[in-house]
């Protein structure tokens, strides 16, 4: 055993707990071991290769017992998702798979719940990051408090299913992870913004947004008008993909290398896995208002697709290839001033070389050999991959593609999980459902659900808000964000570089993607503490901008030629030729100057 866990975890890690269980049904005896960063088990008798959990995987753990009044065992209960199966496409996903632990070594159910319940609090500590490093260090009183957080669900996106993706898909998985949770369905366009604007924000661990973009847009700007704002917008923001860009999601994946398959699995897996980190926000500033940004600020083609294709929502993600192409056939350039202060300091990561692959037998991610192999660079040898090697086959094949928010998660369909109350769930899938019941070890044991109680609706399943939750706030201290950037109708500082041009798109972007199949930064970190300003002058031949826009996906737009990068911290665009059409992460705002400054890791996002 020793020796296939040390292929899994390092030097340093060391074995906590060991004990002798059954893997529920079957009743042979593996000796169990857990370390800091995996459990192996295997027979008693060593007779087959150990198996091995490891924790990055593992979503949830809970105690269970039987429903038989004779049965006196204990269980404890492990949610991991590794990544495994292929996809028809060849790409591999995250699987659900349930591994149950049976305790039997005493003749009552308390002395063996006793021993499940140390496991369980072992596990939960390493989950939420306590260090363990003995049996001594397992105490109650060392667990963290359990998330609390708020999911704002907005009806409208996408296809206009996300109520349904959020029951069917996203609700089980957060009763796998026994974190509290509250859900507030929207009603009517800037709703969210409203709730933000005066909800006490101390009382929760994070909002998580089950939409696209927009509706994180309205969270942030609602923070952003409060009077604590400085304070409030630390608060840990997540988001659930369930719209038609979902460039956030995909900016999230990409950072951890989750695969861009079955979306609202591995967003949801990564939201209630994740840490919270800094993000860059933008502050921008029209003729009428000022805005944060947590995404682009667009003019030209690009902000045309997005609004023009609006009228294909319904089709999803398919809807800006069929704009791209409406406008690419009217292709038209406008004329205006580009103007930006260069960030002289900064260095940009080296674009990646996707041709400087090493040859391998097979790419241990998708499965697939040859060419694509080479092109990925990565040496398939015990699972373990270099991380360079990872992210270069996430750019190179991931990156391409998009989820249409209409695949099965693998194991868990409705029928599959059903929602009980507090966030739990009752596994359809497994063959003994029907034989065990959870015990909360972090309420009264005795207070056990009965498989035939009636199921509640999802929205009687969470924790609820009290008065006092949701109030105006009383504290000052909005700070003046903008140092760089004079007031609009003013002219700019000598050091600021000024185009006069036509211009075919000036794009502002400060997230790695734009929608899942827009790579838009390659190599892009959340705290990047700069601008990307990608702008195409006119003229340019339509084949070149298809061209361009095919290699939109892997982030090779950004090598054309008739693509120029700059590195910035503030920009300014005035428009000379008449039009309609600007967007600020996605939404239209009014047509005219417009200006931006990077606010370095103002935001917390959850990844």
């Amino acid at each position: 055993m020793a020796e296939l866990r040390d292929e899994f975890c390092d030097d340093n890690d060391t074995k906590i707990l060991e004990d002798v269980f059954a893997i529920y049904p079957k009743k042979t005896n593996l000796k169990v071991c857990l370390y800091r960063t995996s459990i192996v088990y295997d027979r008693v008798a060593n007779a087959t290769a150990p198996s091995v959990i490891k924790l990055d995987d593992v979503l949830g753990c809970h105690c269970m017992r039987g429903r038989r009044p004779d049965d006196k065992s204990a269980y404890f209960t492990i949610y991991t998702y590794p990544i495994g199966k292929k996809t028809l496409g060849g790409t591999r996903i995250r699987q659900r798979k349930v591994i149950v632990f049976r305790v039997t070594h005493h003749e009552t159910f308390e002395a063996n719940m006793a021993i499940a319940d140390k496991w369980w609090m072992a596990i939960h500590m390493l989950l939420r990051g306590v260090q363990i490093t003995t049996e001594q260090d397992i105490k109650k009183s060392r667990l963290p408090s359990v998330k609390k957080l708020l999911l704002l669900v907005n009806p409208h996106s996408g296809k206009g299913k996300a109520v349904t993706l959020f029951r069917e898909r996203v609700v089980p998985l957060l009763g796998e992870s026994g974190i509290n949770y509250h859900h507030i369905i929207t009603e009517y366009q800037g709703h969210a913004q409203d709730i933000v604007k005066n909800l006490n924000l101390k009382e929760w661990d994070g909002i998580i947004i089950v939409s696209g973009d927009g509706l994180l847009y309205e969270v942030i700007n609602g923070i952003m008008e409060r009077p604590d704002r400085d304070e409030a917008i630390k608060t840990p923001v997540g988001i659930l993909p369930c719209g038609s860009g979902n460039a956030l999601s995909a900016a999230l994946l990409m950072s951890k290398r989750e695969p861009m398959t079955n979306i609202v699995l591995h967003c949801t897996f990564l939201m209630l896995k994740g840490r919270p980190q800094p993000m860059d926000l933008v502050v921008v500033q029209n003729a009428t208002t000022t805005m944060y940004s947590f995404l682009s600020v667009c003019w030209g083609i690009v902000s045309d697709v997005d609004i023009e294709s609006e009228k294909f929502r319904r089709l999803g993600p398919p809807r800006f290839t069929i704009g791209a192409a409406t406008r690419i056939a009217k292709l038209r350039s406008y004329r205006g001033k580009l103007s930006f202060l260069k960030a002289e300091d900064y260095v940009a990561q080296e674009a990646i070389d996707f041709q400087n692959g090493t040859h391998v037998d097979e790419c241990c991610f998708c499965g697939l050999n040859g060419a694509h192999a080479g092109n990925c660079g990565i040496k398939s040898q015990n699972s373990v991959v270099p991380i360079s090697a990872e992210r270069r086959h996430y750019d190179r094949h991931y990156s391409s593609s998009s989820d249409s928010n209409e695949d099965i998660l693998p194991h868990m369909t409705r029928s599959q999980s059903e929602i009980l109350p507090n966030g739990r769930t009752m596994d359809r899938s497994l063959s003994y459902s029907d034989h065990l019941m959870r015990v909360d070890l972090l309420e009264d044991s005795s207070d056990t659900l009965k498989m035939g109680d009636e199921l509640p609706s999802p929205n009687s399943n969470q924790i609820e808000l009290s008065t006092d939750e949701i109030r105006s706030t009383q504290e000052d201290g909005a700070s003046e964000e903008r140092h760089l950037l004079p007031p609009l109708d003013q002219p700019l500082p000598s050091n600021w570089t000024t185009i006069e041009d036509d211009f075919v798109n000036i794009s502002a972007v400060y997230q790695s993607h734009l929608s899942t199949d827009v790579h838009s930064w390659p190599d892009h970190k959340f705290d990047e503490g700069v601008i990307c300003l990608q702008y195409i002058p006119a003229p340019i031949s339509r084949k070149n901008l298809i061209s361009m826009f095919l290699d939109l996906e892997s982030g090779l737009h950004i090598k054309h030629s008739g693509v120029i990068v700059e590195y910035v911290k503030a920009f300014r665009i005035e428009p000379i030729t008449s039009g309609e059409i600007m967007t600020v992460d996605g939404e239209l705002v009014p047509y005219g100057p417009i200006q931006g400054e990077i606010l370095p890791g103002k935001a917390r996002v959850i990844v």
